[in-house]
């Protein structure tokens, strides 16, 4: 009578199972996106948030420019800066070394220009 032993590890036919793989682990061709799609998807990301970062950034400027102070034309001011002028006085330095090609010119058009003030001098 044969003796009804388990058999050994190595009397054991060898089972064979396929190991089952995550998908993630797979190599990236199987996923159907090759290099150069994975690279301007990037890319169009990347320009995505730039565009999204230079957005808030205007709106911020937009908003500190809004409360800044600004100048209001006031016709009254106006009348009274030119009345304040007109007692005040210019001296125009001109500081020239081996210029005198272009002084003559630079004196004439500072001649030709209109009065600033009611006492001014080259």
């Amino acid at each position: 009578m044969a003796s009804m032993r388990p058999p050994l590890l190595a009397e054991r036919p060898l089972q064979t199972r396929h190991p089952v793989r995550a998908p993630w682990a797979e190599p990236p061709e199987r996923h159907g996106m090759d290099p150069t799609t994975a690279l301007a998807w990037a890319l169009l990301s990347l320009a995505a948030a730039a565009a999204l970062g230079l957005l808030i950034l205007i709106a911020g400027l937009a908003r500190v420019f809004a409360r800044a102070p600004g100048l209001a034309g006031q016709p009254e001011l106006a009348a009274e800066a030119a009345v304040a002028l007109a007692h005040t006085s210019l001296t125009v330095v001109v500081p020239a070394y081996n210029e005198a090609a272009n002084i003559g010119p630079c004196l004439t058009s500072l001649l030709r220009s209109e009065d600033p003030c009611g006492d001014w001098r080259v």
